[in-house]
Order: C-alpha cells, then sequence, then structure tokens
C-alpha cells in the first residue's frame, strides 16, 4: 500500500513540475494540484468563465494577491509557490489587463461603473462568492473543516477537458456534488446552486463554449450575467455574448396537480374495474375457489350468482370469451375490434387502418351488470384489456404482413431519434460528419422513410377494409361515425400524453440540463413544455403541421405525422367513394392529387433552391427535412395515395391472384432496387458530389413515392401468398401484440429518450456500439411504458366509446 501511495504521488509531481523537497506528503501533493489547478492564472485564463467570475466578486481585494495567501491546514502555515515562482500582478477589477496566452499584453480596459446594475441580489451574490473563494484558499481535505464546501464548489466547475479538437466545449462539470453543498452543509448564509455559463457569438449567436459553474444561491442569472459581461471586457474578448441558465426546483403548479388528479381518478377506476373483475366475473367467492384458476386455465364454472353454467372458450383471436348455454340471461363477453365497420370477424377494422395502430379486441361490458356505471367500470379492468393486447391471435383474412411493416417501420423511427435526439448532447461533434458520411449509415440517417412506410399503410387499410364494408352493406356507411369515431380513437390517448407531458414531465428527472430543457416557464428563450402551452390547440385541430410553421415551434414536434395522416383520412371518403361507384373517376381523383404533390415539390426545390442532402450541407440553403417540405401534406400525400390504390386492387383482386415465378422474382428485384437506390441514393452528396439541379430535383420529388411503391410490392407479395420468407418475418405472431400498442410508443418514446439523455450528468461519447445499446434499451421501454398506458389509458377510452355510442359491428 505505502508503494502504491508513492507511485501516486511520484506521478503527481512529475505532472506538476514541482520541487520534491517542497511535497513531503500524499497530502501536501494533493494540495499543491489543487492550488496550481485552481488558482493558477495561467490556467484561469484557459476558461473566460472561471477568471472572470473569480475577478469580479474580489473588488474589496483590490490591493491583495490572491495568488500567494498563506493557507493555514491543521494548524500549519505554508506558504504556496507558484507553479512558475512568480508573483502576479494584482487584479484590479479590470483596470491591470491579465497576460493573453500569447503573451502579449492588452490595452487596458476601463469598465464604467454605471454598466454594472447594483441591487442587494447583486451585491449578496458578490459578497456569498467572495466568501466562497475566501475559504476556497484555506484549502483542506479535512471533510469536517467549514471550509470544506468551497472546494467541493469549485471543484464542481467545468474545467478543460480532453477532446477539445473533437468538439468538446461543453464543460458540465458535476452537477450532483455542488447541489449537495447545501445551506446546512457550507454553515453559512448561503447554499450552492449549480448554472450553465453560456458564451456565444453576438452576430449569429453560434455556441461557443458552456461551462458549468458551482455558485451560491443568492445570484440570479442576471447577476451572473453582469460578472461574466464584465469579464468579457477584461479579456478583450469581440463579438462574445455571455448569458447564464441556472438549475431550477419546478415547483408543482396548477397544471400539475390537477393531472396527478386526473390520473388518480383513472387509476381509482382500473383498481374498481380489476376488482370488479375478479371477483364477478370470475367468480372469487367462497363458494367459487376456482375463480382465479380460471385466469389461466380454463375449466367450465357456475356463476352461482346467476346460476347458470359458463363456459371459457376461445374467440377468433384466440382469447378468452365467456358464453352462456343457450337460453340463460348470462353475460357474453367476446372480443370486438377496435373500428369494426367490417362485419366479418375475418376482417381487420377500417380505423384500424392507422399503420401505428392495430386492433385492439375490447370486450362488451357485460350485460348482468345492472345500471351504467358498473359497465363504465368494467371498461378499465386490466385483465381483460391487457388478455387482449397480448393476444398473438388475429382473425382470418387479416393483413398479417402489416403488423410487422408497421412494428419495424416504428423500430427504424426509434433508431433515427435515438441518433439525432442528442445531438447537442455528444462530446465529440466533431467526429460525427465523419461517421455520417459512411455509407452503412445511410439506413439510419434516411429513417425518415419510415414516416412514409405508415401513410402508405394508412392509404391501403383505409381503402381496403372501406371497400369491402361498403360492399357487404349496398354502399351504405354512416360517414358521420366515420369521422367521429377516428377524432376519439385518437385523440383522448394524444391530448393526455400531451398534458403529461406539459405539467409532470419537468418533475421527472434532473440533470445538468434538465430543468432548462423542460422548464415550463423559461425567461428569454422557449422550451418544448413553453410551446405546448402555446399551440396545444393546434395538435387538438390536427393542424400543427402547418401552424406553426416551423417544426421546432411546435407542440410534440413529432406529432406532424398524426396531422397529416388525419388530414389524408378527412379527404379519403371522397377518393374511396368514387372508387366504389365509379372507378375511373376516383382513379382520376388519385392521379390528380398525386401530379399536384409532384408540382408542389418541383416548384419549391427550384423556388427555393433545396437541395437533396439527407443532412444539412450548408446553413444558407434548406434541405429537403427542411420546414417547406418535410411536414407540408401537399409534399407527402404521395404515399398515401399510393396505399389507396394497392388497397384498391386488393380490393379487386381479394387476394386471388396468379404469377409466374419470373414475374414474382422481377417484382421482388425491381423493388429491392427502388428501395435501396431511395435509402442510399444519396450517399456520393455526403462527399462532395452534389447532384446537379436536375437530379436534384427528381429526386425530392420523387423519392417517397418510389419508396411506398417499393413497400406496395413488398405488401402485395406477402399478402397474395408470392412473399416467401419475407413474408413468414413479417407475419411473425410476435408482432401482433407489439403492433396494438404502437401508436402508444410513438407517442411516447421521444419523452422517454429526452428525460434520460437530458437528466445524465455527463455528455455522451458518440459511438456506434454506445447509440446501439441505447437504441435497445429505448425499444424496450418505448413499448413498456407504451404497454402500461394502453391498458391503462388507450383500451379503456375505447371502450368507453363503444359503450356510450351503444356501437357493435358498424361506424
Amino acid at each position: 500500500m505505502a508503494l502504491v501511495k508513492m507511485f501516486i504521488i511520484s506521478t503527481l509531481i512529475t505532472f506538476s513540475y514541482a520541487r520534491f523537497e517542497e511535497i513531503r506528503s500524499q497530502h501536501d501533493a494533493l494540495k499543491y494540484l489543487a492550488k496550481q489547478r485552481y488558482a493558477s492564472p495561467d490556467l484561469v485564463e484557459v476558461s473566460p468563465i472561471l477568471q472572470p467570475l473569480i475577478n469580479s466578486v474580489i473588488d474589496k481585494w483590490e490591493s491583495l494577491d490572491l495568488f500567494q495567501q498563506d493557507t493555514t491546514i491543521q494548524n500549519e502555515t505554508t506558504q504556496e509557490p507558484m507553479q512558475n515562482d512568480t508573483t502576479p500582478e494584482p487584479i484590479h477589477n479590470g483596470t491591470t489587463p491579465e497576460p493573453m496566452p500569447n503573451g502579449t499584453t492588452p490595452e487596458p480596459i476601463h469598465i464604467e461603473t454605471t454598466q454594472i446594475p447594483v441591487t442587494n441580489s447583486y451585491q449578496q451574490c458578490k459578497a456569498d462568492l467572495s466568501q466562497m473563494v475566501e475559504d476556497f484558499l484555506m484549502y483542506t481535505t479535512d471533510k469536517n473543516s467549514s471550509y470544506y464546501y468551497a472546494i467541493m464548489m469549485v471543484d464542481s466547475y467545468g474545467k478543460l477537458p480532453p477532446g477539445v479538437m473533437q468538439g468538446h466545449t461543453q464543460w458540465i462539470g458535476l452537477f450532483d456534488q455542488c447541489l449537495n453543498q447545501t445551506q446546512e452543509y457550507t454553515q453559512k448564509n448561503f447554499g450552492a446552486q449549480y448554472c450553465i455559463a453560456h458564451t456565444i457569438t453576438e452576430d449569429t449567436k453560434a455556441p461557443l463554449l458552456s461551462v458549468g459553474i458551482c455558485v451560491p444561491d443568492s445570484c440570479t442569472e442576471s447577476d451572473l450575467y453582469v460578472l461574466m459581461e464584465q469579464g468579457i471586457l477584461e479579456l478583450k474578448m469581440k463579438n462574445v455574448v455571455a448569458y447564464a441558465s441556472c438549475n431550477k426546483e419546478i415547483e408543482y403548479n396548477a397544471g400539475a396537480i390537477s393531472c396527478l388528479v386526473f390520473l388518480s381518478i383513472i387509476g381509482a377506476f382500473i383498481v374498481a374495474g380489476t376488482g370488479y373483475e375478479l371477483l364477478t366475473i370470475y367468480g372469487v367467492s367462497k363458494d367459487d375457489p376456482l375463480g382465479f384458476k380460471t385466469l389461466t386455465e380454463e375449466p367450465d364454472m357456475t356463476n352461482h350468482e346467476n346460476g347458470v353454467q359458463i363456459r371459457p372458450t376461445t374467440g377468433a383471436r384466440g382469447v378468452h370469451m365467456m358464453h352462456t348455454e343457450p337460453g340463460n340471461n348470462s353475460y357474453i363477453n367476446s372480443p370486438t375490434t377496435l373500428y369494426n365497420p367490417v362485419s366479418s370477424s375475418a376482417n381487420p377494422s377500417i380505423n384500424g387502418s392507422a399503420p401505428l395502430i392495430e386492433p385492439i379486441g375490447i370486450h362488451d361490458p357485460p350485460v348482468t351488470c345492472s345500471g351504467f356505471f358498473k359497465k363504465f367500470i368494467l371498461c378499465f379492468s386490466l385483465v381483460t384489456n391487457g388478455s387482449k393486447i397480448l393476444s398473438p391471435k388475429q382473425g382470418q383474412g387479416s393483413l398479417h404482413a402489416l403488423n410487422g411493416i408497421r412494428v419495424l417501420s416504428l423500430f427504424w423511427v426509434i433508431l433515427g431519434h435515438t441518433y439525432f435526439f442528442p445531438l447537442t448532447l455528444f462530446s465529440n461533434p466533431i467526429q460525427i460528419p465523419d461517421i455520417l458520411g459512411r455509407f452503412s449509415f445511410q439506413a439510419v440517417g434516411n429513417a425518415t422513410f419510415s414516416v412514409d412506410s405508415f401513410f402508405f399503410m394508412s392509404g391501403l387499410l383505409i381503402t381496403y377494409l372501406t371497400l369491402n364494408y361498403l360492399k357487404k352493406k349496398d354502399g351504405k356507411l354512416n360517414w358521420g361515425m366515420f369521422y367521429l369515431h377516428r377524432f376519439l380513437r385518437l385523440t383522448p390517448v394524444y391530448m393526455i400524453v400531451i398534458y403529461i407531458y406539459t405539467t409532470l414531465t419537468p418533475h421527472f428527472a434532473t440533470g445538468p440540463m434538465y430543468s432548462a430543457v423542460f422548464n415550463p416557464n423559461p425567461v428569454g428563450y422557449e422550451t418544448g413544455i413553453s410551446y405546448c402551452q402555446k399551440y396545444w390547440w393546434t395538435n387538438l385541430l390536427y393542424i400543427n403541421n402547418v401552424y406553426p410553421n416551423d417544426l421546432m415551434q411546435e407542440c410534440l414536434g413529432w406529432s406532424w405525422y398524426l396531422a397529416n395522416d388525419m388530414q389524408f383520412f378527412i379527404i379519403s371518403p371522397f377518393i374511396i367513394y368514387f372508387l366504389y361507384h365509379k372507378a375511373p373517376v376516383g382513379i382520376g381523383i388519385c392521379i390528380g392529387l398525386l401530379l399536384t404533390c409532384f408540382g408542389s415539390l418541383i416548384g419549391l426545390t427550384i423556388s427555393k433552391d433545396i437541395e437533396a442532402t439527407p443532412f444539412p450541407q450548408n446553413a444558407s440553403r434548406e434541405n429537403f427535412l427542411g420546414n417547406s417540405v418535410y411536414t407540408k401534406p401537399y409534399a407527402r400525400i404521395s404515399t398515401y395515395l399510393v396505399g389507396m390504390v394497392l388497397g384498391y386492387i386488393l380490393y379487386l383482386c381479394q387476394g386471388k391472384v396468379k404469377m409466374s415465378r419470373f414475374v414474382a422474382l422481377l417484382g421482388w428485384l425491381v423493388a429491392t432496387v427502388i428501395g435501396l437506390s431511395v435509402v442510399y441514393g444519396l450517399y456520393g452528396t455526403l462527399h462532395g458530389n452534389e447532384l446537379n439541379k436536375g437530379a436534384t430535383v427528381m429526386y425530392i420529388t420523387f423519392c417517397r413515392f418510389a419508396w411506398a411503391v417499393a413497400l406496395g410490392w413488398v405488401s402485395f407479395a406477402c399478402i397474395t401468398g408470392y412473399g416467401g420468407p419475407v413474408n413468414t418475418l413479417l407475419s411473425w405472431p410476435v408482432w401482433i401484440p407489439l403492433s396494438r400498442i404502437n401508436y402508444c410508443a410513438y407517442l411516447l418514446h421521444p419523452i422517454i429518450m429526452m428525460v434520460f439523455q437530458y437528466s445524465l450528468p455527463t455528455l455522451i461519447y458518440f459511438s456506434d456500439f454506445l447509440l446501439i445499446y441505447f437504441f435497445l434499451g429505448n425499444i424496450v421501454l418505448s413499448y413498456s411504458a407504451a404497454f402500461i398506458f394502453s391498458v391503462c389509458v388507450e383500451a379503456p377510452f375505447m371502450a368507453l366509446e363503444k359503450l356510450i355510442f351503444q356501437r357493435d359491428r358498424s361506424v
């Protein structure tokens, strides 16, 4: 052990250029390094944040040499030498300039006292900072010392790290260590608060440096701003602006409390509904000891309350259904689909056509329940709702392959978000362009095409299922309920997610940047939560993709997809009606809308000089993921129309298609080439081979349409029996329960990712292994949360809608 200590001491001595005779123990070595690390003017100059803070709080020490103070440690007085054995000039609040890193001395900069607002808060901040510096200089490693807090506070500062040449310019320090220095611990009239000091360019607002600082909690952001601006003048830094953002303990406001009350009410209904079903429906009583056993087995059991024989059976979805013997006055609890304009249980439901949404069987409230309230309570039962979601069974005639496409597409979305959500949190951002430019990375960089997969499936299902329903009902459909049901299916869950995000997310975690990112009341900037407070109503009306115009200002920015999908859904009946009654007119409408989409993309690409690159290459030009084309319905409807046309074809052929092996193989070959060309076609643009104007217009106009065509063949081949191993994979029963909670996973996964990322105490080093690890964790957490949310919120609200409108198998 002594040898290890000697090695540590020797290493410390070597790296600090200290003289051996001045350091006689490990304590002396640590003390010496601490003084050199925090008190050397040469080192302080490296950080334009730390220097102004230290310089600006010692006005009353204008003639005092801070760095030559005698330090008393354990009743021993030791004169600490400077690293270069020189004595710096006194610091006079900017009147005597510090030496520049290149050895030159700038002209003195005189700061007018009128520039500094003299307030009680400012004076108290300076006094407390002065006390902290004074206690820090009384360096001690004794944790019981009244000075130890100052060492811990200064040690919490962000400092010059390795990797600056890789773009590591966010030195966030130690968040937890800073906040642990409470007023009780410091034994002063102040505690510690964590802030981040930012420097940006004055003209472009480009970030230069962010440093975590630990200051007395008497200092406000305005006080720190004054101190940092003074330091910038002392350093003679031009075109630089500094400001500070401090960690705040966000109190529970009326919105958060009301949200908790709302969720508590839902929780009470869940407990009541689940308990009622267990105790009544499954007969858990003294007279029926087999009650709980029926949850896992299928014995015949008698409901003694009604005196009837109840026989558990397996329904079309493989879900337990309770049937009574004929002639008995008991209940029938059978699974029904979420959206059921199609009367045959073999077909999926129409409003299940939303590609993020798989129909979830929700039980009819038992008819033996006397009164509306009992039926209402049973809508919240975890037993039935959970069993229907987890069932791996579907009815005959379902488009099984779409389950796999639906889930894998959301996996692709989550993969893209895993890589791009934490872009501002990477400690090696300069290396990122090299990684983005790899050929293998193009599948991640072009993950936006996963959204087009959802548009395609939505158009396919809404057309195929509605046409089948019209055929069975002789062309009759309640179009009013068609729209209302869709709105009620999506909106309650959607609004509850916004409600939770806006009110409770600030309380989910803490971290160096967490309170700033999730601040519901930001000053001088906007957050996602503040945007939701302003624009939540645009989400309710499903117009958030057009207003506000900037994607970054939308409430739940990822929900622009829902707005587009709803807008496409609104116009779909006009097309479907003509496809059923006058097919040429319906096809003509599709072609007209498709040409309108192409024309819009061509015009926007030329007029706005949009570049075809997966990542912005030129700050002065918009790329095809910008606000002009990415979220607008007139630029995204082409994939939806391809889905509608394929849905019409499937309706006509009803899955009965014969083709030669050669035609099938040719179709797969062409679809594969088209899909790979779309995803990997822009690889050259990342290496200086920019597309010419004509090629740029062609790619931006047709890339998403081409992706839908390729995916259309995959779907068509799998549905008609020519999918081979691809169909086996996409029709895997495992996808069925996951597809039922896809909608909730889509809504929740960005929130889960952001809460995790911004609660991290350190930055993230960008590497493939780490990001893939995050990706797998994001999938597991997102779908786990989605299952809970679906069972507790989504499924109950769907059952309530069915109960209120007495909807069985028609819209």
